[in-house]
């Protein structure tokens, strides 16, 4: 997993969490989520885990977080490189 950067608004450090959910239509969702622990703004990350509740891999974990984490990190006119 890619090192956090800090807030491109206050420049604290945030936190990093992942949780799940079963939905209407019985698909199991994770929900992970970046959080500034300074002024509290947050990226979200939801899709479809692959498995259902009871037997959700780890790799599904592993890939909300790489996602949010990557997300988190994007800044404009920012390059790759």
């Amino acid at each position: 997993m890619a090192e956090l950067k800090s807030c491109p608004f206050c420049g604290a450090m945030p936190q990093c969490g992942v949780s799940f959910y079963e939905s209407h239509a019985a698909e199991v969702k994770l929900v992970a989520i970046v959080e500034c622990t300074g002024c509290g703004i947050a990226k979200r990350v939801i899709f479809n885990a692959s498995h259902p509740i009871t037997l959700i891999p780890f790799w599904d974990f592993d890939n909300a977080f790489d996602n949010v984490v990557t997300a988190w990190n994007e800044r404009v006119g920012e390059d790759d490189a």
